[in-house]
């Protein structure tokens, strides 16, 4: 009866690491999809503003 008990401590602290550890693997790949995607954001407003002032330019 005691090693069941036992085993089942042990069983339950390393299901609770691990769900920790997935957690943390979870969240830094979210921030770090959401900082990608905010880049590219930037950096497509950033290209429309140079083409539009090119074509400006050229207008002009």
């Amino acid at each position: 009866m005691m090693k069941d008990k036992s085993a089942f401590k042990s069983m339950a602290v390393s299901a609770l690491v691990i769900i920790f550890f997935l957690g943390v693997i979870l969240i830094y790949y979210l921030m770090l999809e959401s900082e990608t995607s905010q880049r590219i954001i930037k950096n497509s407003e950033l290209a429309a503003v140079t083409s539009s002032q090119k074509i400006n330019n050229y207008l002009y």
